[in-house]
Order: C-alpha cells, then structure tokens, then sequence
C-alpha cells in the first residue's frame, strides 16, 4: 500500500517540478534561458547513469508515480487516481525532453551556422517556434495537473493527517512558492471544511505524534478561524492538560 510519505513525496516532487519549470519559463520569455538552467527542470536515465547531474524533480515525480502504480497492495481506486495523474507528468516529462533539446540546439545555433551554414539557414527560427509551443504545452498541462490531477491524488489520502501537518508547517513557503499565496487554499480543496479542517488535522498528526505543545499551537489557530469549533476546542484542552 501507498504510504503517506509517499504521498507526501509526490507533493513534494510536484511542487518543485512547477518551481523548476516556472524559472526556465521566465528566463524563456526574458531571453536568457540557458542549457543549464533547463537540465535543473528534466534530466534523464542517461544521465543519471553517467553521474552527469543529480535526479530532477520531475524525474523522481514520473519515478514515484511508476513504483506506486506497480504496488499491487495499493487498492484500485487509488492506483487509477495516480495513473491518471503519472500520464500528465510522463507526458510533461517527453514535452521538457524535448525543450531541452530545443535550448541546447539554439545556444550552439552560431556554431551549427559557421560549419554548414546552408544547412542550418532558417532553422533557428524554427527550433524557437516549437520552442515556444513547447512551453505553452507544458505550462497547459501543469495547470491541469495543479487544478484536477493533483487535488484528485490527494483527495485519496486525506485521511492521512501527516500530509496536513507536511502542508501547513513543515513546507508552507514552497506550497506558496509553486501555486501562489493562496496556495494551502488550493490544497485545501480536498477536505469538506477547507482551510480550517487542513490545520485541524495538521494538529491532530502532532497529537498523535505525542507533540502536545505543537498539537495546542495549531489547534489555537484553529479556534481563531473559527472559535464554535468544539472539537479543536476539545482537543485544544487536551493538549493544555497534558502539557501541565
């Protein structure tokens, strides 16, 4: 079976994969993306075998996804969820293959042009109008995948408080950094309550942890969101006690 940190390293990989990508998209369209700077946001088995360069997240992100998908112990509904989702990043994954392509052909254009410049006339404009197609296409399908694909493979796991905790304390800023402000908003998406039932189980995963202090924190700014929520205010004053 899928464990929450599992879970947790999907969230994780996928957040940083649309911060990878996002970077390259803004140094796309300011002009001065370079080779290096794509190989942060795709890198391959190739690569990888040669000790060229660390696993981008997107790499590991198509990884998890393979190895969860093949755990039959996972139940059906929730390897569905994920192969849905690993089809959108396998296919942003060959789409940043092949941009990347497309970078290193264009930062050595001068050089292609000098050796045969027959051969390469015009092409420049070629490789940088599927270039462009190239990312509007990736940064389409990141927009699905943060809106539908993601909020479905969490929906599946939001029983799992640790996840709530992982959301709210533990990777806050890069929640924000990938998907905005209103980023644990978003996420929040996936409980009943929203916001407010996000932090309450972000509590519930330090209570259970035995961290009572935290525990009391996090409930107490439950109960500012809102103040008639007798079970964190229960739960609050089970914390206190226990604190002493």
């Amino acid at each position: 079976m899928a464990r929450d940190r599992e879970i947790i390293e999907i969230l994780n990989n996928y957040l940083e994969s649309e911060i990878a990508f996002q970077n390259c998209y803004e140094k796309y369209k300011a002009g001065n993306l370079r080779f290096k700077d794509i190989r942060k946001f795709v890198s391959d088995e190739r690569e990888l075998s040669y000790g060229y360069q660390v696993a981008s997240p997107l790499f590991n992100l198509k990884q998890i996804c393979h190895d969860i998908i093949g755990d039959r112990e996972t139940n059906r509904a929730k390897r569905e969820k994920i192969q849905e989702f690993a089809n959108g990043v396998r296919t942003i994954f060959h789409l940043a293959e092949e941009t990347r392509e497309e970078v290193y052909y264009l930062e050595n254009l001068e050089r292609y042009e000098t050796e045969g410049a027959e051969e390469f006339r015009g092409t420049g404009a070629l490789a940088s109008a599927r270039l462009k197609e190239s990312f509007e296409k990736i940064s389409n399908y990141f927009q699905s995948l943060r809106t539908k694909g993601l909020i479905n493979v969490l929906s599946e796991y939001k029983e799992e408080n640790l996840i709530a905790r992982w959301i709210t304390i533990y990777n806050k800023k890069l929640v924000e950094k990938a998907l905005g402000k209103d980023g644990l908003e978003h996420l929040a998406k996936i409980y009943d309550n929203g916001v407010e039932e996000l932090w309450f189980r972000a509590g519930k995963s330090y209570l259970e942890g035995g961290f009572f202090k935290e525990a009391a924190n996090v409930f107490s700014k439950v109960l500012k969101l809102n103040p008639k929520n007798e079970q964190a205010r229960i739960e609050y004053e089970l914390c206190k006690e226990k604190i002493g």
